[in-house]
């Protein structure tokens, strides 16, 4: 019994220590246990960090890639780590940046090419003494080479007016004008080739331009421009056309010249052995048989000298004149020849010298004058002469108008009035209008014809002044 009772006592004894140091024990496990709850709980999130980081790194590899893309780089490439569907992803960005690339080169190349040739044609283009002007279907000026620019006087290039319409241009620029003004019909012709002279004067004189239009194909979307291609063919019309009509007029000449003598010599004989052998009515038969010979062959001996003074001009001799004084001296010849003919004088004192030769303009001024009398006939009328000093553009120039109020020309004749052999006159030889063009022409100048609205004709001729005529004689 003692011994039941001590055990109980010492269970007793241990359940009072057990129950003392409950408390402490109950804390230390809550601590153990939160201590390893928060690991695990750190090592979780770190591992799911790290999980997160390498399965996001080629995400972010991706992005850097695609902005180094976005900024010009188009070298940059990943590596392929994983065969899943990222990994997928990542060789389809190399293979774009690798055919970016690829694109980007060939495009540089081409545009390196196209640059090249472009530089090409441009060189090309330049040193041309043809003239080429490019437009699109609007008309708006593409490119052009210097040599239009120096065709058509340009104080600056048309290159600057790139994308401009020629017209806008034009409206700033005197022979720029006349040459769009000429050439507007044409212009409007698209997809169709067109030839055409054109006949400018400029600070060089009367110019004649052979204008070749080109139409030029368009892609799909962009409708067909133009190419025109200018040539001066000033000297080569002139040369041509004097050569022409010089042999012609030479071979006239020597053909014509030969019997009239004989035949005048003839008509006289005649009419000295007969005169006293015939009745006095036969005689004035006679008379006037060998009298209308002898006029007919002196009419035709002035053509032949007409046909001499075309074909072989004497050398110009220029020099410093006033065109005002000789207009009074050639006019003051015709005054009183015919009453019913007024001759009034509009002389402008602004008139500088000219550089000219003195003869050949005189004989300019006579052809005028007799043809603007003959031009009025039998009737009353009025001739004006009028001087002036113009200025067109850039160009300076003295201006002749010889006016008329006799019937004018017939409008068939205008284009062709100072060709050679062309007049309206019944015993006209058509040489003097042509001596006159020819002689203006050797001046650097420009002349042309007009019906008047009131009646009658104007013949205005307008001559460089002297700095621009001596430009002129330099590069003959």
């Amino acid at each position: 019994l003692s011994t039941l009772a001590q055990n109980v006592q010492d269970a007793y004894a241990e359940y009072k220590t057990h129950e003392f140091l409950r408390q402490p024990l109950k804390q230390s496990f809550r601590l153990t246990l939160s201590l390893v709850l928060l690991l695990s709980t750190l090592f979780a999130l770190w591992a799911a960090l790290f999980m997160a980081r390498r399965l996001l790194e080629p995400i972010y590899e991706l992005a850097r890639a695609t902005r180094s893309v976005a900024d010009g780089d188009y070298k940059s490439r990943l590596p392929v780590v994983h065969h899943d569907e990222l990994g997928f992803l990542v060789g389809s960005f190399n293979d774009m940046t690798q055919r970016i690339h690829q694109a980007r080169d060939a495009a540089a190349l081409s545009q390196d090419q196209l640059e090249g040739q472009r530089s090409y044609l441009q060189t090309v283009l330049g040193h041309l003494s043809s003239g080429v002007l490019t437009l699109d279907d609007q008309l708006h000026i593409r490119t052009a080479n210097d040599a239009v620019n120096a065709l058509l006087d340009m104080d600056q290039p048309l290159e600057n007016f790139a994308n401009t319409h020629l017209a806008d241009v034009a409206r700033s620029h005197t022979t720029l004008q006349a040459f769009y003004d000429q050439l507007l019909p044409e212009f409007l012709e698209a997809g169709k080739e067109w030839s055409k002279e054109v006949r400018l004067f400029s600070d060089f004189g009367r110019r004649i331009l052979m204008c070749h239009g080109i139409p030029l194909p368009g892609s799909v979307d962009d409708a067909m421009g133009q190419a025109i291609v200018i040539d001066d063919i000033t000297k080569m019309v002139k040369a041509q056309r004097d050569a022409a009509w010089s042999e012609v007029a030479r071979r006239l000449a020597h053909e014509i010249k030969n019997p009239l003598t004989p035949i005048q010599l003839s008509a006289e004989r005649m009419a000295h052995k007969l005169k006293n052998q015939l009745h006095p009515a036969e005689q004035k038969v006679l008379e006037r048989s060998t009298q209308t010979i002898i006029k007919q062959v002196d009419a035709m001996k002035d053509m032949v000298n007409a046909f001499r003074d075309y074909a072989s001009a004497p050398p110009a001799s220029y020099a410093s004149m006033d065109l005002n004084q000789l207009i009074n001296e050639v006019a003051d010849l015709y005054v009183g020849i015919r009453a019913e003919v007024k001759i009034e004088r509009q002389l402008s004192t602004d008139l500088p010298n000219l550089f000219a030769d003195v003869s050949r303009l005189r004989q300019v001024l006579h052809n005028l004058i007799s043809n603007a009398i003959d031009a009025i006939g039998d009737h009353s009328g009025q001739i004006q002469i009028v001087t002036d000093y113009v200025e067109t553009g850039a160009t300076h120039c003295a201006e002749l108008r010889v006016r008329d109020s006799g019937v004018g020309i017939a409008e068939d004749l205008l284009e062709q009035l100072f060709e050679p052999y062309v007049t309206s006159k019944p015993k006209g030889t058509g040489l003097g209008l042509a001596i006159v063009a020819k002689i203006i022409e050797e001046h650097g100048g420009m002349v042309s014809a007009a019906n008047l609205a009131e009646g009658g004709a104007e013949i205005t001729i307008r001559l460089p002044d002297k700095s621009i005529m001596d430009d002129t004689l330099k590069s003959v």
